[in-house]
């Protein structure tokens, strides 16, 4: 399954909420962050199983920040990059209750570049 099918799963369930960027990764609304991260774990044609990587990135503009998850379905054998972007003065959910993995990445990103993730367990 390519980007453009994952999105259009996702397009169907959070329409208002997803982007499909350049056909490289899908930027999520941070309000509906934890709810597009369940589905992507728990939906039978996508199985998003295993975390690889959660990367934080400034825009330039002092002021909004992303960070980019990568994903991998071991049992599907596809692969997955999502963003979410926000500025200094907001939060977004964790996914530490979701992937184990995500703990340690989401501690680094608040770390080195301030972002906060709500009910994130340290």
């Amino acid at each position: 399954m390519n980007i453009s099918d994952i999105y259009k799963i996702l397009e169907s369930k959070f329409s208002n909420d997803t982007e499909l960027v350049n056909d490289k990764f899908i930027k999520v609304s941070s309000s509906k962050w934890h709810d597009i991260a369940l589905f992507l774990k728990d939906d039978n044609k996508l199985k998003f199983d295993y975390l690889m990587c959660i990367s934080s990135y400034d825009l330039g503009d002092k002021k909004t920040y992303g960070v980019a998850y990568n994903f991998k379905s071991t049992s599907l054998n596809h692969y997955l990059e999502v963003r979410v972007e926000i500025t200094d003065e907001d939060s977004i959910s964790t996914v530490s209750n979701i992937w184990g993995a995500a703990d340690w990445h989401e501690r680094e990103a608040y770390d080195m570049m301030g972002i906060k993730f709500e009910n994130h367990p340290n």
